[in-house]
């Protein structure tokens, strides 16, 4: 919101107001000076407020503005004012209050520089608003900063919800901003609602786990180039965590890239986790919102070009974008548009106000995704692995000490073994009665043979095991050969 002074009927200008409202019919403005303050001023006695230099220098004869309450009963306000005479950080200044000239000696951080800003007018206000679907009004009307990034991107005063719309005030026509950004900004908010629910059902429910959990956790994901440096050489870096004292267990997800360390206290989670964590230090660019703001076939950008009606968006590739300054680094990707002037201003409005809305998103996803990611650490799960590397779950598809194994499975009961046999025993047959045709049948097995590859059943019996990922079997604390 744009930041407004108020003239009092003392003379003075109050500073730190908000212009929250506009009445046309009867010219005066709603001014917030807090969130329980407002009030109506007509529209003569506002003007925008302007920023100050750092440390002004002032000198006799200088017109700037004193800060000057009388007394307790009246506001401290800001007064046009004249230094008389200097003397070190004193200044002796006249002016006017209440229309009668009066002087009086300030302090040097009572003084500002006159702020030349003419008061307002009808002309200087301009109204439009954006209808705010059933579901989405409670929303608004209890989240004003929601609106923050859109009164940003149309260059509005204000943007409140009154009675179902937001109605967006600004001293310029800003109409078709507002008409192109709207549609934007509902959908917007209609995620942002969506997941500010889930956040707070997932918080209670984390809440709800942190009560029951009897043992401290650390979790973090890595990038995927850089698992194995978590891993280390034939698992180094796994035994060094796993030997820190208090630390009981360590799995590591190979789909999801997530390392899950379990520990007696705090500390020794944290100690392992420094062991563990490895990263890359980046600076953050928005080319993972590419495909985002791109759309399904496209649809997305196909709305920004409508919007915007610019003629043509195209995606850069890394050669064509190296000469745009910022474009080299490798997460950027470089959008470039071709239109008008002020469509191309649009567009990379929109682009602005798209981004910095996707990117909150992501942070709210984020925070549900680690909170439910967190929940899971405290409940048990299938195949986990103690600290001493043994498996609690299944072992080559089958439990530990579990003779009952399905019928045809085991190293000598596989169908093609059974095969096999069948096909010893009719040779050892045939070898009594035809022993001339030994050496073609034995050609002829070994040919069969080198046509089985790794890891299937063979003629040797092999076993078949169910595979689990390298880092998943250093983390049950199996040997891993590179």
């Amino acid at each position: 919101m744009m930041q407004v002074e108020v003239r009092f009927e003392q003379g003075g200008w109050a500073a730190g107001g908000q212009i929250v409202d506009y009445d046309p019919e009867s010219q005066n403005v709603t001014v917030m000076f807090n969130a329980e303050a407002r009030n109506d001023f007509p529209v003569t006695s506002v003007r925008q407020a302007v920023s100050q230099a750092e440390e002004p220098v002032f000198a006799d004869g200088d017109s700037v503005e004193v800060y000057y309450q009388p007394h307790n009963e009246e506001p401290c306000l800001w007064f046009p004012a004249v230094i008389d005479k200097c003397k070190g950080d004193f200044y002796k200044c006249k002016f006017l209050y209440r229309e009668n000239e009066t002087s009086d000696v300030f302090e040097y951080a009572n003084l500002r520089i006159l702020n030349s800003s003419k008061p307002m007018s009808a002309e200087d206000f301009h109204k439009c608003s954006v209808i705010v679907p059933d579901e989405l009004q409670d929303y608004c009307e209890n989240n004003p900063d929601a609106h923050r990034d859109f009164a940003k991107a149309c260059e509005a005063m204000s943007v409140r919800y009154i009675a179902g719309k937001l109605v967006v005030l600004s001293r310029k026509d800003v109409s078709r901003r507002v008409d192109m950004i709207g549609e934007f900004h509902i959908k917007n908010l209609q995620q942002k609602k969506h997941l500010a629910e889930r956040v707070v059902e997932a918080q209670k429910a984390l809440e709800q786990s942190k009560l029951v959990a009897e043992s401290c956790s650390e979790k973090f994901t890595v990038d995927p180039d850089l698992l194995k440096f978590v891993v280390g050489h034939k698992g180094i870096n796994i035994q060094k965590a796993r030997a820190v004292p208090g630390v009981i267990q360590i799995n590591i997800d190979d789909e999801q890239h997530a390392i899950h360390i379990y520990a007696d206290n705090a500390q020794a989670a944290k100690e392992a986790r420094h062991i563990l964590e490895y990263t890359e230090e980046h600076y953050l660019v928005p080319r993972r919102l590419v495909g985002r703001i791109i759309g399904q076939k496209g649809k997305s950008i196909q709305d920004i070009i409508d919007k915007s009606h610019v003629l043509k968006v195209r995606v850069l590739s890394d050669e064509d974008g190296a000469s745009i300054p910022g474009a080299e680094a490798p997460n950027v990707c470089a959008f470039k548009f071709i239109g008008t002037r002020i469509n191309n201003q649009n567009a990379v409005v929109l682009m602005d106000y798209l981004v910095q809305s996707l990117r909150e998103i992501d942070e709210l996803q984020d925070e549900q995704y680690e909170i439910e990611k967190q929940i899971k650490t405290f409940q048990p799960f299938g195949n986990t692995f103690s600290y001493n590397g043994e498996s609690n779950g299944y072992r080559n598809g089958y439990q530990n000490g579990n003779q009952n194994m399905p019928k045809g499975d085991g190293p000598n009961n596989t169908p093609y073994n059974k095969k096999q046999n069948n096909y010893n025993n009719k040779k050892q047959g045939n070898n009594q009665k035809k022993p001339q045709q030994n050496q073609p049948q034995q050609q002829q097995a070994e040919q069969q043979q080198q046509k089985y590859r790794p890891n299937q059943p063979g003629p040797d019996g092999w076993n078949l095991v169910i595979p689990r990922g390298p880092y998943a079997r250093a983390a049950a604390g199996e040997t891993i050969s590179q």
